[in-house]
Parts: C-alpha cells; structure tokens; sequence
C-alpha cells in the first residue's frame, strides 16, 4: 500500500460524492505569508486580524496567488445567499471590529467565480505534490488560487469554487476550467465533484448522482429532504424548482482500511453507494 493518503485512496476506490466539508460559509483571506497547518495559527499573520477570524461563524482560508502583488483582498460566500462579497482586507478589518455581518458589506471588487485549491504542505503532503502541476497548468489564470487546508487531503489536489461552495477532489486542469466556466454561468459542473459544503453528506451525494443522471447543471434548482442517515439504507428526497422530484436509495458501505492522512494509520473507512434513482410522481 503507498504511503501517500491521495494514492491509496485512488487505488480503494474510495468515492468522491458526499465527502465535501460541511460549512454555512466561507470566508477567503489573501495572505502573503508563510502558513501553518491550520490557517490561523501562522505566525505572521497579523494579531488583530487573528483575533477578528477567529470569531467569524465561517471556515476560514489563507490564500494567494503567484501573480503581482497588490491590495490584499477577501472573499465571502455564504449558503443563506449563495452569493459571493468580496473586497479589501482592511475592509475587513473594520467591518470585523464594528460587529457588522459581512453579509451587509456592499462589494468593492468584482464577484466572478474564484478557485481555491488546496496547496498546503503543512497540514498534508499529498495537497502540495498532487496541486503542483494542476496550478502550473493554471497559473495564467487569475481565478485560480493557491489557498490553506479544505479538508479531505487524501482526494488531492482538492479546491473550492467560490460563490457556488462546490468542492471537488483529484481535480484535472480541464475540469477546473470547465468548473469555472460553468459558475460563470451560474451552473455546476459535477465531474470530480465532491458536493456542495453548505448539504449534508447524504444530500452531497444524492445532488451529484441525479444531476448526472438528468443532467441539471443550475446551480440552485435543487432541494433536499434525507432520512436518518444512521440506518444503512438511506433515502433522499431530491424535488426541483420545475415540479420535478426523485427518490434516491443509498447504501451505507464499509471501505477495507486505507491511510485517511498521510503518516497516519490505515483506518476503515464508513462511504454510501447509489442504488437506486426513481422518480417521484
């Protein structure tokens, strides 16, 4: 077995869909500094800063990207919106110290889609060796972003699309500009994808296996109503805006023991299989 968590997941099988974070909303901060394994614990980021983020109700990220330096800026999204604020750090800074939600803070840059992927040797080596290349192959572009830990290193290179909060996983360079081209549009593209942070895992996997099946690309058409996810056949009801809904049958499966991170101890991993997709008259 190697001892690199993102192959021995490749070679497990180890499916993708449902393994996205869980978050309400995320809050991209440019930082041009050295990072920890865990975005607030770098030393140089500046203390006030610090002591402001810690008490965003947000998953906060560090980010840069390899182009000229300017004005270092902020991304927010949030699922209640789906929307995407972004602006200046020193913005930040005095929205964060007045108690003011971001949330009211009117946008200072443009808001097109931004992807974050997750270049942080510190918390994972799979996420610097497996993001190397696909951020060569991107670095012209500047809505692709080098950014801290987004959790699930063993399916690197993993990002963030910001403002629709899709995460995907063991991501190509053509998807990724697929991804973006298709937030731009406000529609999904589920290739790689490891589902919305702002669903629960169930309803992660039950909107990426019906919308590949009836090929739904928009980006919010879709609701959920899952059934308790601790029996081991689970249930979702998927209903779209257009009247439209279905059934989704999962079953709950057990992986033989595979290295969740690397230099820990191979561990069984709990995953859900499709089985079946019926329509709901």
């Amino acid at each position: 077995m190697s001892d690199r968590c993102s192959l021995a997941s490749r070679a497990a099988g180890i499916p993708l869909a449902g393994t996205a974070p869980q978050t309400p909303a995320w809050l991209v901060v440019e930082q041009r500094i050295p990072w920890a394994a865990r975005a607030l614990e770098s030393e140089r980021l500046d203390d006030h800063l610090r002591s402001l983020l810690v008490c965003v109700p947000a998953t906060v990220l560090l980010a840069r990207w390899q182009g000229a330096a300017g004005p270092e800026r902020f991304w927010y999204s949030a699922a209640a919106s789906s929307g995407l604020i972004s602006g200046y750090v020193s913005e930040l800074v005095d929205v964060l110290s007045a108690g003011s939600p971001l949330a009211t803070m009117a946008s200072t840059l443009p808001v097109d889609p931004v992807l974050f992927v997750c270049a942080n040797s510190k918390r994972d080596v799979c996420c610097a060796i497996e993001s190397k290349p696909l951020l060569a192959q991107l670095s012209e572009r500047a809505d692709v972003w080098q950014c801290t830990h987004i959790g699930g290193h063993r399916f690197a290179p993993t990002a963030l699309l910001l403002p629709t909060a899709m995460v995907y996983g063991r991501l190509t360079a053509e998807i990724a500009v697929a991804a973006l081209d298709f937030a731009s549009r406000d529609e999904v593209e589920t290739t790689y994808a490891r589902g919305y942070s702002w669903l629960t895992s169930l309803e992660q996997i039950a909107d990426i296996h019906v919308r590949r099946r009836y090929q739904i690309t928009c980006a919010h058409s879709l609701t959920f109503e899952a059934s308790d996810a601790d029996t081991s056949t689970p249930q979702v009801t998927v209903r779209h805006t257009d009247g439209r809904s279905w059934q989704v049958l999962l079953q709950r499966r057990q992986s033989e023991p595979v290295l969740e991170a690397c230099g820990r101890d191979p561990l069984s991993e709990t995953y859900y299989s499709l089985e079946s997709i019926a329509a709901v008259s």
